[in-house]
Protein backbone atom coordinates (compact mmCIF):
# COMPACT_ATOMS: atom_id res chain seq x y z
CA UNK A 1 0.00 0.00 0.00
CA UNK A 2 1.38 3.40 -0.95
CA UNK A 3 1.76 6.19 1.55
CA UNK A 4 -0.66 9.11 1.30
CA UNK A 5 0.60 12.09 -0.70
CA UNK A 6 2.85 14.15 1.54
CA UNK A 7 2.40 17.82 2.34
CA UNK A 8 5.80 19.50 2.36
CA UNK A 9 6.10 22.86 4.12
CA UNK A 10 2.35 23.28 3.84
CA UNK A 11 2.37 22.64 0.10
CA UNK A 12 1.52 19.64 -1.99
CA UNK A 13 4.21 17.32 -3.25
CA UNK A 14 5.24 18.31 -6.78
CA UNK A 15 6.50 16.52 -9.87
CA UNK A 16 10.13 15.88 -10.72
CA UNK A 17 11.58 15.72 -14.23
CA UNK A 18 9.13 15.71 -17.15
CA UNK A 19 9.63 14.42 -20.69
CA UNK A 20 7.45 15.76 -23.50
CA UNK A 21 7.48 14.29 -27.00
CA UNK A 22 7.00 16.56 -30.00
CA UNK A 23 6.50 16.07 -33.72
CA UNK A 24 5.98 19.83 -34.20
CA UNK A 25 2.23 19.41 -34.78
CA UNK A 26 -0.42 21.58 -33.09
CA UNK A 27 -1.20 18.69 -30.73
CA UNK A 28 2.44 18.44 -29.75
CA UNK A 29 2.59 22.20 -29.20
CA UNK A 30 -0.24 21.88 -26.67
CA UNK A 31 1.66 19.07 -24.97
CA UNK A 32 4.78 21.24 -24.66
CA UNK A 33 2.70 24.15 -23.31
CA UNK A 34 1.08 21.87 -20.74
CA UNK A 35 4.41 20.40 -19.66
CA UNK A 36 5.68 23.93 -19.05
CA UNK A 37 2.71 24.65 -16.78
CA UNK A 38 2.88 21.51 -14.67
CA UNK A 39 3.76 21.93 -10.98
CA UNK A 40 7.42 20.89 -11.13
CA UNK A 41 9.90 21.01 -8.26
CA UNK A 42 12.56 23.70 -8.51
CA UNK A 43 15.77 22.20 -9.89
CA UNK A 44 13.91 19.62 -11.97
CA UNK A 45 13.81 19.68 -15.76
CA UNK A 46 11.60 19.48 -18.82
CA UNK A 47 13.10 17.61 -21.78
CA UNK A 48 11.55 18.17 -25.21
CA UNK A 49 12.21 15.14 -27.40
CA UNK A 50 11.84 14.60 -31.12
CA UNK A 51 12.48 11.20 -32.71
CA UNK A 52 13.51 10.56 -36.31
CA UNK A 53 13.54 7.09 -37.90
CA UNK A 54 17.13 7.62 -39.08
CA UNK A 55 19.78 10.31 -39.18
CA UNK A 56 18.90 12.90 -41.88
CA UNK A 57 21.12 15.09 -44.02
CA UNK A 58 23.10 17.67 -41.99
CA UNK A 59 21.03 20.62 -43.23
CA UNK A 60 17.75 18.89 -42.32
CA UNK A 61 19.08 17.92 -38.90
CA UNK A 62 20.18 21.50 -38.25
CA UNK A 63 16.68 22.75 -39.12
CA UNK A 64 15.10 20.23 -36.74
CA UNK A 65 17.45 21.23 -33.94
CA UNK A 66 16.55 24.90 -34.52
CA UNK A 67 12.86 23.99 -34.29
CA UNK A 68 13.48 22.16 -31.02
CA UNK A 69 15.40 25.15 -29.69
CA UNK A 70 12.49 27.43 -30.55
CA UNK A 71 10.10 25.16 -28.64
CA UNK A 72 12.46 25.24 -25.68
CA UNK A 73 12.48 29.05 -25.72
CA UNK A 74 8.68 29.09 -25.82
CA UNK A 75 8.50 26.52 -22.99
CA UNK A 76 10.87 28.57 -20.81
CA UNK A 77 8.69 31.63 -21.35
CA UNK A 78 5.52 29.75 -20.39
CA UNK A 79 7.24 28.18 -17.37
CA UNK A 80 8.43 31.59 -16.22
CA UNK A 81 4.92 33.00 -16.52
CA UNK A 82 3.72 30.04 -14.42
CA UNK A 83 6.30 30.83 -11.73
CA UNK A 84 8.71 28.04 -12.65
CA UNK A 85 11.86 30.10 -13.20
CA UNK A 86 14.08 27.45 -11.61
CA UNK A 87 13.07 24.65 -13.98
CA UNK A 88 15.56 23.78 -16.71
CA UNK A 89 14.35 23.07 -20.27
CA UNK A 90 16.46 20.78 -22.46
CA UNK A 91 16.03 19.36 -25.95
CA UNK A 92 17.00 16.00 -27.34
CA UNK A 93 16.98 14.55 -30.84
CA UNK A 94 16.92 10.76 -31.09
CA UNK A 95 16.87 8.22 -33.91
CA UNK A 96 14.92 4.96 -34.04
CA UNK A 97 11.43 3.72 -33.20
CA UNK A 98 9.59 6.68 -31.65
CA UNK A 99 7.88 4.86 -28.79
CA UNK A 100 11.09 3.03 -27.85
CA UNK A 101 13.14 6.22 -27.87
CA UNK A 102 10.52 8.09 -25.86
CA UNK A 103 10.50 5.43 -23.15
CA UNK A 104 14.29 5.14 -23.20
CA UNK A 105 14.71 8.90 -22.91
CA UNK A 106 12.22 8.92 -20.05
CA UNK A 107 14.40 6.42 -18.23
CA UNK A 108 17.63 8.28 -18.87
CA UNK A 109 16.19 11.60 -17.76
CA UNK A 110 14.54 9.93 -14.74
CA UNK A 111 11.24 11.43 -15.78
CA UNK A 112 8.34 11.28 -13.37
CA UNK A 113 5.94 11.85 -16.23
CA UNK A 114 5.79 11.52 -20.04
CA UNK A 115 3.60 14.03 -21.87
CA UNK A 116 2.22 13.42 -25.37
CA UNK A 117 -0.25 15.34 -27.50
CA UNK A 118 -3.42 14.15 -29.12
CA UNK A 119 -3.78 15.08 -32.79
CA UNK A 120 -6.90 16.64 -34.24
CA UNK A 121 -10.46 16.42 -33.01
CA UNK A 122 -11.57 13.07 -34.41
CA UNK A 123 -12.34 10.07 -32.26
CA UNK A 124 -9.34 8.76 -30.36
CA UNK A 125 -10.22 5.28 -31.64
CA UNK A 126 -9.19 6.38 -35.14
CA UNK A 127 -6.15 8.35 -34.07
CA UNK A 128 -4.45 6.39 -31.33
CA UNK A 129 -4.81 2.70 -32.15
CA UNK A 130 -1.36 1.43 -33.07
CA UNK A 131 0.14 4.91 -32.87
CA UNK A 132 3.25 6.07 -31.06
CA UNK A 133 1.15 7.61 -28.29
CA UNK A 134 -0.73 4.38 -27.64
CA UNK A 135 2.47 2.34 -27.61
CA UNK A 136 3.96 4.72 -25.06
CA UNK A 137 0.86 4.38 -22.88
CA UNK A 138 0.96 0.59 -23.22
CA UNK A 139 4.66 0.07 -22.64
CA UNK A 140 5.92 2.84 -20.37
CA UNK A 141 6.52 2.16 -16.70
CA UNK A 142 6.12 5.92 -16.18
CA UNK A 143 2.78 7.71 -16.03
CA UNK A 144 1.64 9.23 -19.31
CA UNK A 145 -0.34 12.45 -19.75
CA UNK A 146 -2.29 12.72 -23.01
CA UNK A 147 -3.00 16.39 -23.75
CA UNK A 148 -6.11 17.23 -25.76
CA UNK A 149 -7.09 20.73 -24.74
CA UNK A 150 -5.58 24.14 -25.26
CA UNK A 151 -3.65 25.25 -22.20
CA UNK A 152 -5.20 28.18 -20.33
CA UNK A 153 -3.77 27.56 -16.88
CA UNK A 154 -3.42 24.87 -14.22
CA UNK A 155 -5.95 22.07 -14.01
CA UNK A 156 -8.97 23.29 -12.04
CA UNK A 157 -11.53 20.49 -12.44
CA UNK A 158 -9.71 17.18 -11.97
CA UNK A 159 -11.54 13.88 -11.75
CA UNK A 160 -9.81 10.74 -10.46
CA UNK A 161 -11.32 7.31 -11.15
CA UNK A 162 -10.65 4.86 -8.30
CA UNK A 163 -11.47 1.26 -7.50
CA UNK A 164 -9.52 0.82 -4.27
CA UNK A 165 -6.60 -0.91 -6.01
CA UNK A 166 -2.94 -0.05 -5.64
CA UNK A 167 -2.83 1.46 -9.13
CA UNK A 168 -5.78 3.73 -8.43
CA UNK A 169 -3.93 4.92 -5.33
CA UNK A 170 -1.09 5.89 -7.63
CA UNK A 171 -3.63 7.65 -9.85
CA UNK A 172 -4.87 9.67 -6.89
CA UNK A 173 -1.29 10.52 -5.92
CA UNK A 174 -0.72 11.85 -9.42
CA UNK A 175 -3.94 13.83 -9.36
CA UNK A 176 -2.90 15.45 -6.10
CA UNK A 177 0.45 16.44 -7.58
CA UNK A 178 -0.74 17.68 -10.95
CA UNK A 179 -4.04 19.44 -10.23
CA UNK A 180 -4.11 22.98 -8.89
CA UNK A 181 -7.63 22.75 -7.51
CA UNK A 182 -8.37 22.52 -3.76
CA UNK A 183 -11.18 20.11 -4.64
CA UNK A 184 -10.58 16.75 -6.27
CA UNK A 185 -13.46 14.89 -7.86
CA UNK A 186 -13.33 11.15 -7.19
CA UNK A 187 -15.54 8.72 -9.09
CA UNK A 188 -16.07 5.06 -8.27
CA UNK A 189 -18.17 2.75 -10.42
CA UNK A 190 -19.74 -0.33 -8.89
CA UNK A 191 -22.10 -3.06 -9.92
CA UNK A 192 -24.18 -5.82 -8.36
CA UNK A 193 -21.96 -8.93 -8.11
CA UNK A 194 -23.02 -11.59 -10.61
CA UNK A 195 -25.96 -9.45 -11.73
CA UNK A 196 -26.27 -11.21 -15.08
CA UNK A 197 -26.37 -14.60 -13.34
CA UNK A 198 -28.97 -13.35 -10.89
CA UNK A 199 -31.11 -12.03 -13.74
CA UNK A 200 -30.88 -15.34 -15.56
CA UNK A 201 -32.04 -16.97 -12.35
CA UNK A 202 -35.07 -14.62 -12.47
CA UNK A 203 -34.16 -12.80 -9.28
CA UNK A 204 -36.79 -10.17 -8.55
CA UNK A 205 -36.07 -6.54 -9.38
CA UNK A 206 -36.69 -5.65 -5.75
CA UNK A 207 -33.97 -8.06 -4.61
CA UNK A 208 -31.58 -6.73 -7.28
CA UNK A 209 -32.23 -3.17 -6.15
CA UNK A 210 -31.59 -4.16 -2.54
CA UNK A 211 -28.36 -5.87 -3.55
CA UNK A 212 -27.36 -2.75 -5.47
CA UNK A 213 -28.09 -0.57 -2.45
CA UNK A 214 -26.00 -2.76 -0.18
CA UNK A 215 -23.15 -2.92 -2.70
CA UNK A 216 -23.19 0.86 -3.10
CA UNK A 217 -23.20 1.37 0.66
CA UNK A 218 -20.22 -0.94 1.08
CA UNK A 219 -18.41 0.79 -1.82
CA UNK A 220 -18.93 4.20 -0.27
CA UNK A 221 -17.59 3.04 3.10
CA UNK A 222 -14.55 1.49 1.41
CA UNK A 223 -13.67 4.55 -0.66
CA UNK A 224 -14.31 7.02 2.18
CA UNK A 225 -12.00 5.01 4.45
CA UNK A 226 -9.45 4.89 1.65
CA UNK A 227 -9.63 8.67 1.09
CA UNK A 228 -9.35 9.47 4.80
CA UNK A 229 -5.65 8.60 4.61
CA UNK A 230 -5.21 11.70 2.42
CA UNK A 231 -6.71 14.21 4.85
CA UNK A 232 -3.27 15.73 5.52
CA UNK A 233 -3.05 16.91 1.92
CA UNK A 234 -5.53 19.66 2.72
CA UNK A 235 -7.67 18.79 -0.31
CA UNK A 236 -11.41 18.31 -0.36
CA UNK A 237 -12.63 15.16 -2.06
CA UNK A 238 -15.98 15.17 -3.81
CA UNK A 239 -16.89 11.49 -3.96
CA UNK A 240 -19.26 10.35 -6.66
CA UNK A 241 -20.49 6.74 -6.67
CA UNK A 242 -22.27 5.50 -9.75
CA UNK A 243 -23.69 2.08 -10.55
CA UNK A 244 -22.86 0.84 -14.01
CA UNK A 245 -20.16 -0.01 -16.51
CA UNK A 246 -16.96 1.75 -15.35
CA UNK A 247 -16.19 3.02 -18.86
CA UNK A 248 -19.54 4.75 -19.21
CA UNK A 249 -19.60 5.95 -15.61
CA UNK A 250 -16.16 7.56 -15.82
CA UNK A 251 -16.74 9.23 -19.19
CA UNK A 252 -20.24 10.45 -18.33
CA UNK A 253 -19.09 11.84 -14.98
CA UNK A 254 -16.19 13.66 -16.63
CA UNK A 255 -18.62 15.36 -19.03
CA UNK A 256 -21.12 16.21 -16.29
CA UNK A 257 -18.40 17.76 -14.11
CA UNK A 258 -16.73 19.48 -17.07
CA UNK A 259 -13.47 17.88 -16.02
CA UNK A 260 -10.31 19.30 -17.57
CA UNK A 261 -8.22 16.36 -16.34
CA UNK A 262 -9.19 12.73 -15.94
CA UNK A 263 -6.82 10.51 -13.95
CA UNK A 264 -7.00 6.73 -13.82
CA UNK A 265 -4.83 3.65 -13.52
CA UNK A 266 -4.44 0.54 -15.61
CA UNK A 267 -3.79 -2.88 -14.14
CA UNK A 268 -1.88 -4.74 -16.85
CA UNK A 269 0.98 -6.81 -15.44
CA UNK A 270 1.65 -9.27 -18.25
CA UNK A 271 2.47 -8.63 -21.89
CA UNK A 272 -1.09 -9.42 -22.96
CA UNK A 273 -2.94 -7.82 -20.08
CA UNK A 274 -0.71 -4.78 -20.32
CA UNK A 275 -1.78 -4.19 -23.92
CA UNK A 276 -4.94 -2.43 -22.66
CA UNK A 277 -7.08 -3.76 -25.53
CA UNK A 278 -10.67 -3.89 -24.31
CA UNK A 279 -9.77 -2.46 -20.89
CA UNK A 280 -11.45 0.37 -19.05
CA UNK A 281 -8.29 2.47 -19.34
CA UNK A 282 -8.07 2.20 -23.10
CA UNK A 283 -11.76 2.91 -23.64
CA UNK A 284 -11.54 6.01 -21.47
CA UNK A 285 -8.32 7.30 -23.03
CA UNK A 286 -9.76 6.88 -26.51
CA UNK A 287 -13.11 8.53 -25.85
CA UNK A 288 -12.37 11.28 -23.31
CA UNK A 289 -12.55 14.85 -24.58
CA UNK A 290 -10.36 16.23 -21.79
CA UNK A 291 -6.73 15.53 -20.92
CA UNK A 292 -6.11 12.06 -19.50
CA UNK A 293 -3.36 11.02 -17.08
CA UNK A 294 -2.68 7.27 -16.89
CA UNK A 295 -0.92 5.74 -13.88
CA UNK A 296 1.06 2.55 -14.29
CA UNK A 297 1.46 -0.53 -12.07
CA UNK A 298 4.52 -0.01 -9.89
CA UNK A 299 6.04 -3.38 -10.82
CA UNK A 300 5.79 -3.06 -14.62
CA UNK A 301 9.05 -3.24 -16.57
CA UNK A 302 9.25 -2.82 -20.34
CA UNK A 303 12.08 -4.61 -22.12
CA UNK A 304 13.27 -2.53 -25.06
CA UNK A 305 13.22 -4.43 -28.40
Amino acid sequence: MTEPARVENGKRRLLGNVLVATDFSSGAARAVARAARLPITAGSSITILHVLPSKPAPRAEAAIRRALAEQAVAARKVAGQAGLENVDVFTHLAYGKPFVEIIDCGRHTRAHLIVVGRHGQRAFRDLLLGSTAERVIRKSAMPVLVVSSRVAGPYRHPLVAVDGSETSRQALELGLRVAGSPEIGVVHAYGVPYESVLRQAKTSEKDLQQSGFETGKAARAMVETWLSAYAATGRTFNLLLRRGDPRHVILDTAVQRRADLLVLGTHGRSALAHALIGSVAEAVVRAAVCDVLVARPADWVFSLP
